[in-house]
């Protein structure tokens, strides 16, 4: 008789087993057979996670049969797991001796030989595979010993072990399926659940022409892998939004690949989901990060701004940063597709054609259509400063206050400075230097000019009810 425990023994890694028993309770021999075409495809959300689709196509015997259906990842959620079938009727599935985490399963292995694989850093070159001892585990990453070294394998290692479980059965990447199959023949299995330890997120990288009046912007889409599985030749969907809570998953090793085609983009539900064009490999650990679309010469509007609390009362001269805001239109003209939430970098090109990095700012999701308005960082040759110049209460409920802001510019070229006064309660002009917009009851916002090499003074008094 053939054990379970025998068959296991003789399948590589992946594979299906496939146990066959004419009746229920019966000690017929036990036949492995090879599965055919597997095909995965994930759908990775912005917030952590994934939800995985496995495909599995094999040729079964009519009768009860037991499946072993391997390669799946540690970090399965097995309260999601769905298997449907064509034919065939499910009467049972489990996961059995899983460990707790990845160290349990590496205290199993101390003593035993083990294989190192190199993941060399950024521009490294990869040195071969090694074989080693797992001498224990220290602070609760592995201590190995290979070639005359003892190596911590820490975070920051440019190693990972790989163990073989061979003598242990079953192991965390295996599911047992239990099935009613009704006649002979080719039986088409999904496997649907969700696991953790993925997850995605776009960064944008905007290029600035001399003027800042024009950009070429790229966006990318990160996908991270810490499912402990690697996955090969997969399908890969982009859910943008927040369909559950954040989870922090860390940075992780980069790798880069070229797009063949436009990413293709849909709505699902209250979310967009993006399709990449080509199938990717993503190994455990891994990040790999994937240019997303590029459009050229959108048009950009460079806009100076003071932010500032103004309904307080006030002391001292306080200096105040002046913020540079680029702002452009998601149209046709330039993406014109809904772009998800990310990190945009901004960079431009010096006098001698080298690329200059001019600060970041966090995108949230723009729909098509929507105008964008992003601050890099602050002005350097722009300054503001202010002083109040009056605050009295003038009724049980009412506040007087006056300001005085001035305005420097140091550049060769004329300014304007939108000065953004925030009061948190219904507010009132009575007197002012400048023209303003009022934006709501409580903010109003004063566009002053300033001139090359000037300095310009902006003064107000306003009634603040409270």
């Amino acid at each position: 008789m053939i054990h379970l425990r025998d068959i296991w023994r003789l399948a590589p890694a992946g594979l299906l087993l496939v146990l066959v028993a004419c009746e229920r309770g019966s000690d017929e021999t036990a036949d492995a057979v090879h599965m055919g075409e597997r095909d995965v495809s994930l759908t990775l959300y912005s917030e952590g996670g994934a939800l995985v689709r496995d495909r599995r196509e094999l040729r079964l015997e009519a009768g009860e049969q037991v499946l072993l259906l391997g390669g799946l990842p540690h970090t399965l959620r097995e309260d999601t797991l769905f298997v449907q079938t064509e034919r065939a009727g499910v009467l049972s599935y489990r996961r059995g001796g899983v460990p707790e985490d990845r160290r349990s399963l590496w205290r199993r292995h101390i003593g035993e030989t083990v294989t190192l694989v190199h993941e060399p850093a950024a521009g490294g070159s990869r040195e071969r595979d090694r074989a080693g001892r797992l001498l224990g585990l220290t602070e609760g990453y592995p201590l190995v010993q290979s070639d005359g070294e003892v190596l911590w394998l820490g975070p920051d290692s440019h190693w990972r072990m790989r163990v073989s479980g061979h003598d242990h059965g079953p192991g965390p990447d295996t599911v047992a399926l239990a099935l009613e199959v009704p006649r002979d023949g080719q039986e088409l299995l999904e496997l649907r659940y969700r696991a953790d330890g993925m997850a995605w997120q776009a960064d944008y990288i905007a290029v600035l022409n001399d003027s800042a009046s024009l950009m070429e912007l790229t966006a990318h889409a990160g996908l991270l892998n810490r499912s402990g599985q690697d996955w090969v030749d997969v399908q890969v969907q982009l859910l943008a939004g927040e369909p559950r809570d954040t989870d922090d998953y860390g940075p992780g090793p980069l790798r880069t690949m070229q797009a063949e085609a436009a990413v293709l983009s849909e709505p699902v539900g209250e979310f967009h989901l993006f399709s990449l064009p080509h199938r990717v490999d993503i190994a455990d650990g891994e990040r790999l990060r994937v240019p997303f679309r590029t459009a050229r010469e959108i048009p950009v509007r460079k806009t100076f701004l003071t932010d500032f609390r103004a309904g307080r009362q006030v002391s001292d001269v306080t200096e105040i940063p002046v913020e540079t805001r680029l702002s452009f239109n998601n149209i046709a003209s330039g993406l014109g597709e809904p772009l998800p939430a990310g990190v945009v970098r901004f960079y431009t090109r010096d006098r001698d054609g080298q690329t200059q990095w001019l600060g970041e700012a966090r995108m949230d999701n723009i729909p098509t259509g929507q105008r964008v308005e992003l601050s890099p960082g602050r002005a350097f040759d722009i300054s503001a400063s202010r002083q109040q110049t009056d605050y009295q209460r003038t009724g049980e409920r009412e506040t007087e206050i006056a300001w005085r802001v001035e305005l420097a510019n140091a550049r060769d070229e004329s300014v304007t400075v939108r000065v953004s006064e925030n009061f948190e309660n219904p507010t009132l002009i009575l007197a002012q230097s400048h023209e303003h917009d009022r934006i709501s009851s409580s903010r109003i916002d004063w566009p002053v000019t300033v001139p090359a090499q000037s300095t310009v003074r902006l003064e107000y008094r306003v009634r603040v009810r409270r």
